[in-house]
């Protein structure tokens, strides 16, 4: 796990195959949502796609990247579009049609205040 710093010292101790899974955002969205053919399956939910005129993607939060990149990567181009709002923007991460913004944890700034207004 590249970007979390302190991966190897969260999985040194406790129930060490519990912890992997949580910190792997991209995977956890990856396992639960799949397209076969113009159906999304998402858990036990599923959305024929031919019937959607709009897909739109919203995010914020730390695991915003990883969770972002894996819906991308499932529904592609289908995204019409998408408002995210990140801890930080990573160069080697790419969207479909989203807009990335940068917030300010721990105190709210004025790019997750314009993320936010963007989103209602």
């Amino acid at each position: 796990m590249k970007k979390i710093r302190n991966y190897s010292a969260i999985t040194a101790h406790g129930d060490v195959p519990a912890r992997k899974m949580v910190l792997d955002s991209y995977q956890r969205i990856r396992d639960v949502m799949h397209v076969e053919g113009n159906v999304l399956h998402v858990g036990v939910k599923s959305w024929n796609l031919e019937s959607k005129r709009n897909i739109y993607l919203l995010g914020a939060g730390k695991a915003c990247n990883a969770m972002a990149q894996a819906v991308c990567d499932v529904l592609g181009e289908r995204i019409t579009k998408g408002i995210i709002c990140v801890k930080i923007k990573e160069e080697q991460d790419h969207y479909c049609n989203t807009d990335v913004y940068v917030g300010g944890p721990p105190l709210p700034n004025e790019e997750g205040m314009l993320a936010a207004q963007k989103m209602i």
